[in-house]
């Protein structure tokens, strides 16, 4: 875990998922926004795994 914490690119370092990758990745999905560290992928990405 420490891994993604030393890594994690977020600057909203206060939240609790907070380098948790897989955590703060369905947490995002769940609510149809893009995680910080994936801004700059392309958007389809997220609209081919809701489909």
């Amino acid at each position: 875990m420490s891994c993604n914490k030393e890594n994690c690119t977020c600057p909203n370092t206060e939240c609790i998922r907070h380098g948790k990758c897989c955590e703060c990745i369905n947490n995002h999905m769940q609510n149809g926004i893009t995680v910080y560290c994936m801004k700059d992928n392309d958007s389809s990405y997220w609209d081919n795994l809701k489909k």
